[in-house]
């Protein structure tokens, strides 16, 4: 295990943190469960809405030589195409954070950071907390909040930031 200067965590700090290290999975859930059921959904348009109808276009497009033909039968193949990938992005997605969020637990190293700026937005009638960070004297970021920890946070406070060695731009705030 390697301790960088700038990680003030002790060893055996670190060694429990990468053993009990798992981050809450229920985000990660909720968009995974949505992307399969998006997905599902997106399959089931296309085999029962799109491809009996595509089939018998496409056969006759092929004898008519008809431009309007063609044109529809290239739109309905984007459209099955946006239907079946934009779910299967966000599911790949997902995993990639899964696997980000649960290394940067496991494996992250620890450096201070400084508050650059805190602001509320709006987002259906509740309030979202976000701050912005620097770190690492070359690096910022931006993290949603919860209200307690966005009330504790002071403009000249120092911060303690996980980032991982290997892919320093992914980061979190250590609010422990």
């Amino acid at each position: 295990m390697r301790i960088s200067v700038e990680n003030r965590m002790s060893v055996e700090a670190q060694a429990h943190r990468e053993n009990l290290a798992m981050p809450n999975p229920s985000l990660f859930m909720k968009n995974a469960v949505g992307a399969v059921l998006l997905l599902l959904l997106s399959l089931a348009l296309s085999v029962w809405l799109l491809l009996p109808n595509l089939m018998d276009l496409l056969s006759e497009a092929i004898h008519s030589q008809n431009i309007v033909e063609w044109v529809f039968i290239t739109a309905s193949g984007f459209v099955m195409g946006f239907l079946i990938g934009f779910p299967a992005v966000l599911l790949i997605q997902c995993m990639v954070d899964y696997r980000r969020s649960r290394d940067l637990e496991r494996f992250g190293l620890m450096t201070k950071g400084s508050l650059i700026k805190k602001w509320v937005e709006a987002w259906d009638d509740r309030p979202v907390y976000r701050v912005r960070y620097a770190y690492l004297t070359y690096l910022s970021a931006v993290q949603t909040v919860g209200e307690e920890t966005y009330e504790q946070i002071s403009q000249d406070e120092t911060l303690f930031v996980l980032y991982l060695e290997n892919l320093p731009h992914i980061s979190r705030l250590d609010l422990d």
